[in-house]
């Protein structure tokens, strides 16, 4: 502030742009707080271990018949979700913690700080399979980020960089990627399999289509600029369905070989061939570069909710 007033003693324009930067400024800083603050409530309410007994139960208050085991990416489903289930008088248990995908046999060479997830997700499946309460076990994560090892172009001029992935445990780091994915899905087929033999049905829902840029980012620098978002933000949906394909592959490959539900995000998302939406009706439908917003968790609700309700045989 004192600089842009020394800006306004010799040059008005240069104090109003340095004012509509400082503003700039503030409102990314404003954005990138409220951002992390949403992490943590989608991920669970800390980031100690989450014991399955106690964790977060959200809906109607009764005791839960649904769990939602995943990552952060899971837990931005929990809420929306739970509020549509309260009205059937039905509760939702939510194992998540961030950075872990809900498979127990995957684990990340590249990240030491997996082997919390690989704890934290044995005492999840053992808890799942020792509450007969629970009917149904909603899987989901960051599927790409796990299971790409490979840079992302989203189409439009964006590069997201690959972080590492996952393998199946006590494989070799170094093989190539049709060994690795074959190894992915026998992992994730047995944890299908056990949960199923314990008188669960699973459901798997794939990954949401990966903007490959900060959205709430990008929509505040439009509306900064223009007043108002006035053209959706979108990118090419062979772009978001090709990095995908690999996930996709092994997600419905195992839903097919155990009989687990399987739910595609991105019809909700993107027309074939054409574009995918991460904004609508003024609208941002993700809060950051992968994890969707409300109003994007609102469009897979119907489909969660009418497989959940199937699951419970009502």
């Amino acid at each position: 502030k004192l600089l842009c007033l020394w800006f306004r003693i010799g040059d008005r324009h240069l104090f109003v742009r340095c004012k509509l930067a400082t503003q700039w400024v503030g409102l990314r800083l404003l954005l990138s707080g409220f951002k992390r603050f949403l992490r943590r409530i989608g991920a669970q309410r800390s980031q100690g271990e989450v014991q399955a007994e106690t964790a977060c139960v959200l809906g109607a208050g009764a005791v839960p018949s649904i769990a939602i085991w995943g990552d952060s990416h899971a837990g931005v489903l929990a809420d929306p979700l739970a509020a549509e289930l309260a009205t059937k008088g039905l509760s939702v248990r939510v194992l998540t913690l961030a950075g872990c995908l809900p498979v127990q046999q995957w684990v990340n060479p590249e990240k030491p700080a997996y082997v919390i997830c690989q704890d934290h997700n044995q005492r999840m499946a053992r808890a799942l399979a020792a509450d007969p309460a629970i009917k149904v076990v909603i899987l989901h994560g960051y599927w790409n980020e796990g299971i790409q090892r490979s840079d992302y172009d989203n189409g439009i001029g964006d590069r997201a960089f690959d972080v590492g992935h996952v393998i199946k445990a006590g494989s070799d780091p170094d093989q190539p990627d049709p060994v690795r994915f074959a190894g992915l899905a026998e992992g994730l087929e047995a944890e299908v399999q056990a949960l199923t033999a314990a008188g669960k049905t699973v459901i798997l829902v794939g990954p949401v289509p990966e903007p490959g840029f900060d959205v709430w980012d990008r929509v505040a620098m439009q509306i900064w600029r223009d007043g108002a978002l006035r053209q959706p933000l979108t990118i090419p949906a062979t772009a978001a369905l090709g990095h995908a394909a690999p996930a996709r592959e092994i997600l419905t490959g195992a839903a097919a070989a155990t009989g687990a539900v399987w739910i595609d995000p991105a019809p909700l998302f993107c027309a074939e061939g054409g574009d995918c939406r991460l904004t609508a009706e003024g609208q941002s439908l993700y809060f950051d570069d992968s994890h969707l917003a409300i109003a994007g968790v609102q469009r897979l609700v119907p489909l969660l909710e009418q497989a959940v309700l199937k699951g419970l045989g009502r």
